[in-house]
């Protein structure tokens, strides 16, 4: 079998997309051998599961490729690439040397290392733009501005914790600032004490920009900072607007009108959800914010799992090994000032913990549980403790990180449709051997009293209240308990007690989720909104604003979009709500794409309640496994 046979099966399998197709036969056309032509294959199956690149030694591919097909073809595969040699193909692989010009060809070789070459010029952009960020320049608010606006923050009703007023002193000194912590672990109370301090040293609202990855994050973050706001607190903070990350760097149609030529007219950005973000826009973030002119601060949970597209930009960001900051004698300086009229303030901890990635091709250097205090870059600050997740989801998220998940643990928190195991608080696990997932749709949807939330009955006000009561979240698409098959079944539920004709899938109070992006319309892949009759009475989608109103749309000028009764485990991220139910039965086809990191990152999405549904053995393996990506070398000794 060559390459071409190969991809073709991998084709027809739905393991390989036809665009990736099409490319392996043109790079095939442009002279690679076939032996070259199996490298390309691997460099684009290894990218399609997030990863940016592959190392040219065959004991690191088997971790970056098991996900992406089958066994048998796997082992085939890595049989063809136990050797490496660039000559194999010819003009389409081109070596990179460390300051000069990236080389323009499909292939990118890098001490050892094969990557495409859109995600290596991205990836060094995002490296070179971190680079830029660490020298000396005007601080965004001066010392003698900055020590009165920490003070008026301790002698708060609830002052700031060390680690969170280490942010804001950094913030005010640093171009770049990294923020990192687990659910409720005060992230939010940084931004409002970055926000009052940026205020109080003279920057105006205008000049200030939230971000976040998706629209649903961009607008959680608002409402959380309001959320917290007293009346005392600065009323500038009312005037700052949030964004997705498209729309701060102007996307139209045309592209991003901000880049290095043009960049985001504003003094500080902040930039949450770091974790979702993948290294391409990464990479345009950091070049349409101005190093000399804005300071821009990342905030992200370590213990996520990375963005859906190629990268794992927050784990890259805390590889970074670099000296002892240049401001570091002015951080000890205000320490020392502050402690003359607070002088039991506490020095934040050294040492940051890592998380749960444990070691893997592209997380070498991290080691489970080991929290050195010189392993993570200066720029960074670690909040600890939670505030807003307790009880016996902070025991499961603790549990999850020291890797003590057993099959007894969840059988322990088995719990039955008949005792109300879908409503309360706290962890449970529902067994897929004993309660039939139809049986379980049925009693989630219980959860939403038709009166109340479906039909004609519906405001519009109602439903952005409760549209993040619950969430069915799924690691897949396809299959059983897959996001296609459960919003198919929801759908059926509701237009069932609706008493609405089958061929009617378009209905007051259906959720809705985009897949795609529609910049002329402000329309952003993994925004969700509600359908609920306008006006006139025409059924119409309407989106949440953090401007004014909500934006309504006809259906058909929606980009791609399915219900939302049930979305993806990644789409989630971002997003809250009071309860969520997992769906992992029916996956053993999909075992190497289970990890911790999903199923931390769904159990954090609910405020109150999680159910586990699916085999115990299954998700207790699942709760060892690590997910990996590649990201290449050059992170740890290139500052």
């Amino acid at each position: 079998m060559n390459s071409l046979d190969l991809a073709l099966s991998l084709h027809r399998q739905g393991y390989l997309e036809s665009f990736r197709l099409q490319l392996l036969q043109d790079f095939l056309d442009l002279g690679a051998s076939d032996r070259g032509a199996f490298w390309c294959l691997a460099v684009m199956l290894a990218t399609s599961s997030g990863n940016l690149c592959i190392p040219t030694y065959p004991l690191g591919l088997r971790p970056l490729l098991e996900s992406s097909l089958p066994e048998e073809e796997l082992g085939f595969l890595l049989q063809e690439l136990q050797e490496f040699r660039a000559e194999e193909l010819g003009d389409l692989l081109g070596t990179y040397t460390q300051g000069e010009v990236i080389p323009f060809c499909p292939f990118i070789y890098l001490d050892g290392y094969l990557f495409l070459h859109a995600h290596f010029y991205y990836r060094q952009k995002f490296l070179e733009s971190v680079k830029k960020r660490k020298g000396k320049r005007k601080p965004l608010v001066e010392e003698h501005s900055l020590l009165p606006s920490l003070k008026a923050l301790l002698r708060q009703q609830n002052p700031p914790t060390a680690e969170q007023l280490q942010a804001v002193l950094m913030t005010g000194l640093l171009p770049l600032v990294l923020v990192t912590g687990g659910p409720g672990s005060g992230k939010t109370t940084t931004i409002l004490a970055i926000l009052k301090m940026a205020l109080q040293g003279g920057i105006e609202p205008g000049e200030i920009r939230i971000a976040a990855p998706t629209g649903r994050a961009a607008s959680r973050v608002l409402e959380s900072i309001q959320g917290r706001m007293a009346d005392s607190d600065e009323q500038g903070i009312a005037e700052i607007e949030s964004s997705t990350i498209h729309r701060l760097l102007g996307a139209g149609s045309r592209g991003f009108y901000h880049d290095a030529r043009l960049p985001v007219p504003a003094r500080l950005v902040i930039v949450d959800e770091l974790s979702m973000v993948d290294v391409t826009l990464m990479g345009r973030l950091l070049d349409a914010v101005d190093p000399e002119q804005t300071s821009l601060v990342l905030l992200g949970d370590p213990d996520q799992l990375p963005s859906v597209e190629a990268g794992a930009v927050l784990q890259d960001f805390l590889r970074i090994k670099d000296e002892t900051s240049e401001f570091q004698e002015t951080l000890d300086r205000i320490y020392d000032l502050l402690r003359v009229e607070f002088p039991d303030f506490p020095a934040p901890a050294s040492g940051l913990p890592h998380g749960m990635s444990g070691p893997g091709p592209g997380n070498r250097e991290r080691q489970p549980g080991h929290t050195p205090s010189s392993s993570y870059p200066s720029f960074s600050v670690f909040l600890q403790g939670s505030h807003r997740f307790g009880g016996e989801l902070m025991d499961f998220a603790r549990n999850l990180r020291e890797g003590s998940i057993t099959p007894q643990y969840l059988v322990q928190r088995k719990a039955s449709l008949a005792s109300g195991a879908l409503s309360g608080e706290g962890l449970g696990f529902i067994s897929s051997q004993e309660v039939s997932l139809t049986s379980l749709l049925l009693s989630w949807m219980d959860l939403w009293p038709l009166e109340d939330f479906y039909g004609e009955g519906l405001t519009l006000q109602y439903a952005f209240e409760h549209l993040n009561r619950g969430r069915i979240l799924s690691p897949v698409r396809r299959g059983p308990s897959g996001v296609e098959s459960v919003n198919r079944a929801c759908a059926q539920i509701v237009m069932g007690r609706l008493h609405l004709h089958s061929s009617s899938d378009w209905f007051s109070g259906m959720p809705v989720m985009l897949h795609r992006n529609d910049n002329l319309r402000r329309l952003y892949n993994g925004d969700t909104g509600i359908v609920s009759a306008g006006p006139t009475g025409d059924l119409l989608a309407y989106f949440p604003s953090t401007e004014g109103p909500a934006r309504s749309f006809q259906r058909e000028a929606l980009p791609e979009h399915e219900p939302a009764f049930c979305h993806t485990i990644h789409k989630s991220q971002g997003s809250e709500y009071e309860r969520v139910l997992v769906l992992l039965a029916g996956l053993e086809g999909h075992r190497a794409s289970l990890s911790r990191e999903l199923i931390y990152t769904a159990v954090t999405r609910a405020r109150k309640k999680c159910i586990l549904y699916g085999d115990e053995r299954i998700i207790a393996e699942a709760c060892t496994h690590s997910l990996v990506r590649e990201t290449g070398p050059g992170f740890a000794g290139a500052f």
